[in-house]
């Protein structure tokens, strides 16, 4: 570009520093979309961690004997919470702006925005409501209806999400290299006319 701007062919130079920010640009956004797709591997991973949450609580809640004591109710407590906290930032990841931070192809899909994580928190608040009371019946009916619902919802952001990656991360990942070389050339060529011009 120094070459250009001492010949005074401004045009030329200024052709040059478009071509760069141009090429940086296009890798910005494919850096953006490779974001969006590791956004949707940590939904997908959360989704997986909460059903083996819900899994530990059936587990727990099937070794009850007798009255529910103490000790017992703390630890369904403590794992109840924790899967309130895990739907929780699931919803904000899938509800909350998710244009901005998950893949189009991925939020566009009807089994994704038929997901209804109220509904699994509504199941929560019933388990927890049963839990206070001590009716084993209740909170071993509540955890299965859980379980089968977090087991759905699992199995459709896997589905989804992997459909998605399979089908465009290879292809991001080629852009970009695609668009490094480019950019590289540009800078290489820029330097050869520089070096030019010193000798």
């Amino acid at each position: 570009i120094l070459s250009d701007m001492a010949d005074k062919n401004f045009t030329d130079a200024l052709n040059r520093q478009q071509s760069v920010v141009d090429t940086l640009e296009r890798i910005a956004f494919i850096n953006d979309e490779l974001l969006k797709k590791q956004n949707m591997s940590n939904v997908n991973t959360l989704s997986k961690d909460t059903m083996s949450s819900a899994k530990e609580l059936l587990s727990e809640i099937e070794q009850i004997k007798g009255t529910l004591t103490m000790e017992q109710k703390m630890k369904l407590e403590n794992i109840l919470n924790q899967i309130k906290k895990s739907l929780s930032k699931l919803n904000s990841m899938l509800k909350m702006n998710p244009e901005e931070t998950l893949p189009q192809e991925f939020i566009n899909r009807r089994e994704v925005k038929n997901v209804d994580i109220a509904k699994t928190q509504n199941m929560l608040n019933d388990l927890h409501s049963a839990l206070a009371k001590g009716d084993i019946d209740s909170i071993m009916q509540y955890a299965q209806q859980l379980l089968k619902e977090l087991d759905n919802m699992t199995k459709v952001l896997e589905s989804v999400s992997s459909e998605v990656l399979s089908n465009k991360e290879s292809d991001c990942e080629n852009k970009i290299d695609n668009l490094m070389k480019e950019l590289d050339n540009i800078i290489i060529n820029q330097e050869n006319i520089y070096t030019g011009t010193q000798k």
